[in-house]
């Protein structure tokens, strides 16, 4: 999971994030991951709410295979900028739901 937030960390560091725009997502692993990411955020903030932050780790390791695989087959830096701004966005709101529980990319 840390290797998959290290990535993700790396990649949009020193970026903005804009709204998602769903008709954008094109390739089945981003679609993939952001299916996962609603999934995850919804279960997170369920957890928090609850004050139970234990079991919202077990719903953000589900995304380190959807990450890895988005990381693996997508180009996030195309030429045509709104597909580019929304799959950072993507990333950097998959690292929002991440940080809710703690900075993973400070473990070691």
């Amino acid at each position: 999971m840390r290797q998959a937030v290290t990535r993700l960390v790396n990649i949009t560091k020193g970026k903005t994030a804009v709204e998602i725009r769903p008709e954008l997502l094109t390739e089945e692993a981003e679609k993939n991951l952001y299916a996962a990411l609603e999934k995850a955020g919804e279960e997170v903030t369920s957890a928090y709410n609850a004050y139970d932050y234990g079991s919202a780790l077990p719903a953000l390791k589900t995304l380190t295979v959807p990450i890895n695989q988005f990381l693996d087959s997508v180009m996030v830096m195309v030429e045509e900028e709104a597909v580019r701004n929304n799959r950072i966005s993507l990333l950097i709101n998959v690292l929002e739901v991440y940080g809710r529980w703690g900075d993973f990319s400070k473990l070691v």
